[in-house]
């Protein structure tokens, strides 16, 4: 199947085993490729719940939010390092 004709086919209701013939050894490969790609790890019991694609975008949305709000905000004007002239 060429890149093109898979593109159209792929939609949030994508099931990656049942739409794309994918098996159990290309999902650990999808979730490892997330995990490079956005440098968090994903756990084991999770791997079950994103055989979709609206799974995996709701799963990369929620852990992404949690790991966005789990860091330390610091302004420019309370850093110590920050210096105004030296941009």
């Amino acid at each position: 199947m060429s890149r093109t004709s898979l593109d159209s086919q792929i939609t949030l209701a994508t099931h990656f085993m049942n739409d794309l013939g994918l098996d159990s050894l290309d999902h650990i490969e999808i979730i490892v490729a997330l995990e490079n790609e956005f440098g968090f790890e994903i756990p084991d019991v999770d791997y079950d719940k994103l055989y979709t694609v609206k799974a995996v975008v709701d799963y990369l949305i929620k852990k992404m939010h949690v790991v966005e709000h789990s860091k330390p905000v610091v302004s420019s004007a309370s850093d110590p390092r920050y210096d105004e002239h030296h941009h």
